[in-house]
């Protein structure tokens, strides 16, 4: 194995650990029998685990996956905001 190779296995190493722990937090804070909503975030994690990684490992769907990775980010924060204001107590 090349050095480049180990890099880029140990960087998706990173993504899918990364991507995984905040799945699982999701998960736990984000119950998905209490709303429908709650999908979201439990649809986003299955595609930042799973398929975003697996984009990467080609050269061709590599710049796929940085988009639909700066998506993701941009679904995250739209429903994290969302879900703040909606869940807001005022003191």
């Amino acid at each position: 194995m090349t050095r480049k190779e180990s890099l880029k296995l140990t960087l998706l190493a990173g993504l899918v650990a990364i991507s995984f722990g905040g799945w699982l937090l999701h998960l736990r804070i984000h119950d998905i029998s209490v709303d429908t909503v709650n999908y979201i975030p439990f649809v986003a994690g299955i595609i930042s685990v799973i398929i975003i990684p697996g984009m990467f490992l080609n050269r061709n769907t590599a710049p796929f996956a940085y988009v639909l990775n700066g998506m993701m980010v941009i679904i995250g924060i739209i429903t994290m905001a969302h879900f703040s204001m909606a869940r807001f107590q005022g003191r």
